[in-house]
């Protein structure tokens, strides 16, 4: 197995051996590496094509997974280039001509896999695709591989193209794509974006997992048996368009959309699970719901065709939900990993739980490559879009993550303290930074908020604050006018500091705030400890709503 290097200030007329001897261009590598190597690509704009000349292969002998996998990865940090004068920064492949940035025009796909197997590309932006400025059309791909070749991965990737982003891959890791016909089409995708076009996703028997989709005509529209957990669509004639009998969905939310869930025909088996449509026209159809919600539909129900446990579709309306800029947060804060600072620092990999079918380059694969097997949806995905765990539920376990791609940490976790020593805290936050929740309490009701917080050095206290925005939104009229309404009745933070902290060791921390007469939104901070660089972990948050009613 041999290690290649390319940088901007390399030569094709090199061995690409070592940072001084790097190779100039990407698909100069390509031609060159073989089954298991490895190229590490400097930061820079590299104004090429890349085809793939060989797949990596398989050799039980030498890899615990059987895979000789080909690894492109892009050094952002610029960590394997020291010495050579190379600025960190990301890894752009375009067709765009320098100067002028225009589109180039020489060939359809920026990065060809081209019919290849055992490939995994990170770190890596490709655009540049030439588009069309009259009646014809153009089938640009930013990445593509002519079939579902097994074990071709993207991981940190950010693909746009006239036709597509993503074509082809068989596993996709925090992959932003933005194209103009279909995004998306891979195997098993986790935590990515896509962004616009006719299809967002579509996939066959693919594995979808915290991601999100805007603007598309088809949000989500996968083809033959797919599983799509915890993800978002906003916007699009459907949100989600189930084409299979047997998809499943659990924990998705569409929002905005014409249809918000929809099958192609009548289910008939629970396939459809706790799922929500917000704010759509119609917010079912065809579907067999079970645990399903709506909230300010036009229709929660398109026709009666839906259907669910007895015969009835279990849907019922939801609290209303509040929508304003600064709740769009969540969805904003899903685009730092492809922003130049977040890509640079993701890594190698992403928090894969092993549930990768064998499609994919990220799983540990003994079986035969003409029996791929199917991916398994029964696999818990323990954490959200942003990295964080799902797992502080009840018993310790992810048995009941949130709805969609963020984990909102509402669900009740274990009171004892021991469950959160053994499992990953829900929130790691380093210095006094601070992390919002936003949480709406209903008129008549009361709220009590609890957290367990550890922090390595006593002398240092992490918060728990529940805060009435109003305090800092007073010069909001519209936030003035939905918490305060005439300005009474604000109520101040309610903070805990906790007690006689020990080093490394968990602390509850209880909030409270008193019945309100008016629908509020609250938000619950958790704040770090004073040291710089002291590090205070979170679990999950029990959250009670009381009513005065009853």
């Amino acid at each position: 197995m041999a290690t290649y290097y390319v940088s901007k200030l390399g030569n094709d007329s090199n061995n690409g051996t070592s940072a001084a001897t790097a190779f100039l261009t990407i698909d100069k590598a390509a031609n060159e590496v073989a089954s298991g190597d490895w190229v590490y690509i400097a930061p820079g704009t590299y104004r090429e094509l890349v085809t793939m000349d060989t797949s990596g292969g398989i050799n039980y002998g030498t890899t615990p997974d059987g895979w000789n996998t080909i690894q492109f990865f892009g050094d952002t940090e610029a960590k394997y280039f020291q010495g050579e004068g190379i600025t960190p920064g990301v890894i752009r492949i375009t067709q765009a001509a320098a100067g002028t940035e225009a589109a180039g025009t020489s060939n359809s796909y920026v990065w060809n896999f081209n019919g290849k197997a055992r490939i995994r590309v990170t770190n890596v932006i490709a655009d540049g695709n030439a588009g069309s400025d009259d009646t014809s059309t153009v089938s640009r791909y930013a990445f593509r591989n002519s079939s579902n070749a097994y074990g071709v991965a993207t991981i940190n990737c950010t693909g746009i193209g006239s036709y597509g982003g993503f074509n082809n891959t068989s596993g996709m890791v925090r992959c932003l794509s933005v194209g103009g016909y279909i995004n998306v089409t891979a195997v098993e995708v986790n935590d990515s974006v896509s962004i616009g076009g006719l299809y967002g996703f579509r996939g066959f028997n693919g594995v979808y997992r915290n991601c999100i989709a805007f603007g598309a005509l088809y949000t989500y529209i996968p083809t033959g048996t797919s599983y799509i957990l915890h993800c978002m669509a906003v916007g699009g004639y459907y949100g989600f368009r189930l084409d299979a009998a047997n998809d499943v969905m659990d924990g998705c939310v569409a929002l905005g959309s014409y249809f918000g869930i929809a099958a192609a025909s009548v289910q008939t088996s629970a396939r459809t699970n706790n799922c929500n449509a917000i704010a759509c026209t119609y917010g079912y159809r065809n579907i067999y719901a079970t645990n399903c919600f709506v909230s300010n539909c036009y229709k929660g129900q398109y026709d009666s065709n839906n259907t669910g446990p007895g015969s009835t579709a279990e849907i019922s309306e939801s609290p209303a939900i509040s929508f304003s800029m600064k709740n769009m947060r969540m969805m904003q804060k899903a685009f730092i990993p492809f922003m130049a600072k977040g890509l640079m620092n993701q890594g190698v990999a992403s928090q894969i739980t092993g549930a990768f079918g064998s499609r994919s380059s990220l799983v540990v694969n003994r079986g035969s490559e003409d029996d791929p097997g199917d991916p398994s949806g029964s696999v818990a995905w323990n954490f959200d879009a942003l990295g964080r765990n799902r797992v502080n539920s009840a018993y310790g376990a992810a048995t009941k993550p949130d709805i969609g791609p963020y984990e909102f940490s509402v669900f009740s976790g274990s009171m004892s303290a021991a469950d959160f020593r053994t499992a990953a805290p829900g929130v790691n936050i380093q210095g006094r930074g601070e992390v919002v929740f936003e949480v709406a309490v209903p008129s008549g009701s009361a709220i009590t908020a609890s957290v367990y917080a550890k922090t390595p050095d006593a002398d240092y206290s992490p918060r728990l604050i529940l805060r009435d925005p109003w305090t800092y939104y007073q010069y909001d009229s519209l936030e003035k006018m939905r918490n305060s309404r005439t300005g009474a009745e604000i109520t101040a933070s309610s903070i805990d500091v906790g007690t006689s902290w020990s080093d490394n060791s968990f602390q509850e921390l209880t909030v409270h705030a008193p019945n309100t007469t008016y629908d509020r939104m609250y938000e619950l901070v958790i704040s770090g400890s004073a040291g710089a660089n002291v590090t205070s972990s979170f679990s999950d948050f029990n959250i009670v709503i009381t009513s005065s009613a009853g």
